[in-house]
């Protein structure tokens, strides 16, 4: 069940991955075959490499630096966040941001439960929680939300380039 889980999750990735330009390199044909398991000290490493990633984002955010936030992206990444609207590319991501920034500057998002699906050395498939504060727009957006987050990496550098943000609502488990 594990095997078929994992194979699922590999080609449902790759199909995602067939329609972003920046990784056209990524095909059947020229794929190396992907090993069964990630070693733990590898998968280790990886999850390393993740959480700086997930600092430079916090940093970024956190600076209102809508540049280095869309530089954390591929070129050509797929994000639709809370405001449901789908942005392609980097240069969208950016002004997505850069808007966001200027509506709501005292807008704080902090992210805890991180979860991480490590598919291969180079994918990898990330969801947490968000925490949203200091809004000051009305009316105020929800304090809670989760996000998907697919990086891929490149070069040795790791590269969103799938992302998906919703709202979610308090519950007395939460």
């Amino acid at each position: 069940m594990k095997n078929l889980l994992y194979g699922s999750a590999l080609l449902l990735t790759a199909l995602l991955f067939s329609n972003c330009k920046t990784i056209t390199t990524l095909t059947v044909e020229n794929q190396k075959p992907a090993s069964k398991a990630v070693s733990i000290s590898l998968k280790k490493q990886i999850i390393k490499e993740i959480d700086a990633e997930v600092k430079k984002w916090d940093q970024a955010a956190a600076n209102k630096d809508a540049e280095s936030l869309s530089n954390l992206y591929a070129e050509n990444a797929d994000i639709i966040h809370y405001d449901n609207i789908q942005h392609v590319g980097r240069e969208s991501i950016r002004q997505h941001f850069e808007k966001q920034l200027l509506k709501d500057p005292h807008l704080k998002k902090t992210f805890s439960d991180h979860q991480r699906l490590v598919l291969s050395p180079e994918i990898v498939i990330e969801t947490a929680k968000s925490h949203i504060t200091g809004s000051k727009i009305s009316p105020p957006p929800p304090t809670r939300g989760r996000y998907t987050a697919t990086y891929f990496k490149k070069n040795d550098k790791w590269l969103i380039v799938y992302e998906r943000a919703w709202w979610t609502w308090p519950f007395k488990y939460d």
